[in-house]
């Protein structure tokens, strides 16, 4: 039987095309990956749909940067590559593992250390 740790990582490298080797529980799904956005949305979706989780809880623009190109990343376009993070978490493949043993999103930045 696969550990909950093994299916989230055949899940994103089926999901985003990346080989299994790469995937660890410390990779980020935007900055590693480049999940962000509209991506981000599908993901979750597949995986609340795949694992069967409740991601209610989930406030994606509070951990991806949106597509759109709004002031902030007009000035990236000007070479002025100043990426602002709306975290100081980014979700990680463990953050993924820890939602599917709890069968729902656990913020990362909201748990305590026990």
């Amino acid at each position: 039987m696969t550990n909950n740790i093994e299916r989230v990582k055949l899940f994103v490298s089926k999901y985003w095309s990346v080989p299994l080797k790469k995937l660890s529980q410390n990779t980020k799904l935007e900055d590693d990956l480049g999940i962000t956005g509209d991506d981000a949305a599908e993901f979750f979706n597949l995986f609340s749909t795949e694992f069967n989780v409740d991601l209610t809880d989930l406030n994606l623009q509070k951990y991806f940067e949106s597509e759109g190109i709004g002031l902030l990343n007009f000035s990236w376009l000007l070479g002025k590559r100043r990426k602002v993070k709306r975290s100081l978490h980014e979700i990680t493949i463990a953050d993924l593992e820890n939602t599917l043993e709890h069968s729902k999103w656990i913020d990362p930045i909201e748990q305590k250390p026990q």
